[in-house]
């Protein structure tokens, strides 16, 4: 859409030149406006493109609102003044990003850019062009900033903070990278949402978007929603126009597609539970337009896949995060395609869970997102017959099942296979601590329950090797195999300059042959990756 094009692209200065970390808060402040919802209220920062008046604002201060009321400041000394509507003109699914146009007054009359830029409104009120930082700047740490908003403890009055960059997050889009998050020790709280972030000459570098809390010590960090990922968001054509079509889950989450960590069968009475399995939460879609008590940021692929396979009676559903202080959110899809979330099981805790009531056969698509938007940790997917508040306990039958079905394929190769090596992706790791499972003073690591790969083998193994190599060099994983002869044969670390495994089962003969890649720390799900194959030495 044109109209987007130059919304981060003033060339000419709009604040007058100061020295470093100095500039005229009061010559900005009129820019920064509170936005009034009939639910709320949040921060915003107007723009003129053309004879056109823009709002830009997060889209979770405006979601499923067609119209809001701007108040601004008649006098910078004094609270915010409702005194524009604005209509809705685009937003972002993905990202957390609206753009309005002010339309009119309070009593219905047009207004225009050249207006309120010479202050000629009936109002006196007099709009000051922001200043971008250019696009191709990365903030660094330990650069001073400072945010403008309206924080809800202060009422409708602007609230100006400082402090530092505390951590830059680059993010890809199309073949570029650019600065995409950053996180900072400037003051914010709730109501600052969609105000403006500047650098130390007063150019706008951020929208504060969330405040992430340490439970345990009361630390806090801001989250900006970096201006150069917000400019490519904004000129790309992924945005939407109308409420309506948010609450679509099309582009959203994938609804026909299995568990990225493991998938999982319940019957009826304790059949197929009480179960627990390692998930790492967070994603970058959000969530919130799937229902009201929907919220957080979750995979495209669902986490876990849970089917069941006659009608039973309640379940509960719960996530555990390794770290208390990590705010996880649940996202199931029923086999009818209705939605249930939850953010916090109940007061004290940040773990979400869901009681699921008298369960239909059927697929049981299961997503455990973040509250916050790039966050992602581990934890602990649970499921059993019990109250959704209480610890589910680890099943008795918590070693490696090898008469189980692969979660990624079987393959039947014989002497003189071609092509030689060969190949299956996996992605490794799991809840099954393998050195506290007796498979040998070799084996560590954790592992899925069910075997990653089989291989039916018809050949000798006198130069038979499996072996292991991650997207990303420096992944450590390990290699768990249940040989033909019934023999655990493991591997860590193939040799001194790798992490990589490799195992070479030189007594075994033809027959099955089960393998689970595992990750040597707990927490990793190393995706991407490849069991290799071969013959040849390697």
């Amino acid at each position: 859409m044109k109209i987007l094009t130059l919304l981060f692209c003033y060339a000419t200065l709009l604040v007058p030149a100061v020295h470093a970390q100095s500039f005229d808060v009061n010559a900005i402040a009129p820019a920064i406006v509170q936005v009034q919802t009939p639910t709320g209220a949040g921060s915003g920062s107007l723009m003129v493109e053309g004879d056109q008046v823009l709002l830009l604002t997060n889209r979770h201060v405006v979601s499923g609102e067609r119209s809001v009321t701007i108040a601004v400041l008649l006098d910078v000394n004094e609270p915010a003044v409702p005194l524009f509507y604005a209509d809705l003109l685009v937003f972002s699914r993905a990202y957390d990003l609206a753009l309005y146009r002010v339309t009119s007054d309070m009593e219905g009359k047009p207004v225009s850019a050249a207006e309120l830029l010479a202050g000629e409104h009936p109002s006196g009120y007099v709009l000051p062009r922001l200043e971008f930082a250019p696009l191709d700047r990365v903030m660094n740490r330990g650069d001073t900033i400072a945010l403008l908003g309206y924080p809800g403890l202060a009422e409708n009055d602007l609230v100006f903070t400082t402090g530092i960059i505390s951590s830059v997050q680059m993010h890809e889009v199309g073949d570029d990278r650019v600065a995409g998050w950053y996180l900072t020790n400037a003051e914010m709280s709730a109501g600052n949402s969609g105000g403006v972030a500047l650098d130390e000459q007063g150019r706008v570098i951020g929208i504060p978007t969330a405040v992430h809390t340490e439970q345990r010590t009361g630390g806090r960090l801001g989250s900006l929603l970096a201006s150069p990922l917000a400019s490519r968001v904004l000129e790309g054509d992924d945005l939407l126009t109308d409420w309506d079509d948010y609450t679509s889950t099309k582009g959203l989450l994938a609804t026909d597609q299995s568990g990225r960590f493991g998938e999982h069968s319940i019957g009826g009475g304790m059949l197929g539970m009480p179960y627990r399995t390692v998930i790492v939460a967070g994603g970058s879609n959000d969530v919130s337009g799937l229902g009201s008590d929907c919220v957080g940021h979750a995979a495209t692929q669902p986490d876990f896949l849970l089917t069941v396979t006659e009608p039973t009676e309640a379940t509960a559903l719960r996530f555990s995060a390794d770290d208390a202080s990590d705010d996880a959110v649940l996202v199931v899809q029923d086999p009818a395609g209705n939605w249930m979330c939850n953010d916090d099981a109940g007061p004290g805790t940040l773990d979400p869970a869901l009681q699921l009531n008298q369960m239909a056969p059927g697929d049981y698509r299961i997503w455990v997102g973040s509250y916050h938007h790039g966050a992602f940790f581990n934890g602990e997917l649970s499921l059993a017959l019990a109250d959704a508040t209480r610890a589910v306990p680890m099943p008795e039958n918590d070693g490696l099942e090898w008469q189980e079905a692969p979660y990624f394929g079987e393959v039947v190769l014989e002497r003189f296979f071609i092509p030689d090596p060969h190949t299956v992706t996996v992605t490794s790791g799991g809840p099954v601590n393998v050195q506290e499972g007796g498979y040998g003073d070799d084996c560590v690591g954790y592992a899925s329950r069910r075997p990653d790969a089989r291989l039916h083998w018809s050949g000798s193994t006198q130069d038979l090797r499996i072996y292991f190599v991650p997207d990303n060099p420096g992944d450590d994983t390990t290699l768990i195999v249940n040989t033909s002869n019934a023999d655990w044969v493991c591997n860590d670390d193939a040799h001194g300059s790798t992490l990589n495994p490799k195992v070479h089962m030189t007594e075994a003969g033809p027959g099955q042959f089960d393998i689970w890649v595992g990750s040597y720390s707990r927490s990793d799900m190393i995706s991407g990756t490849a069991v290799s194959m071969t013959k040849c030495n390697t």
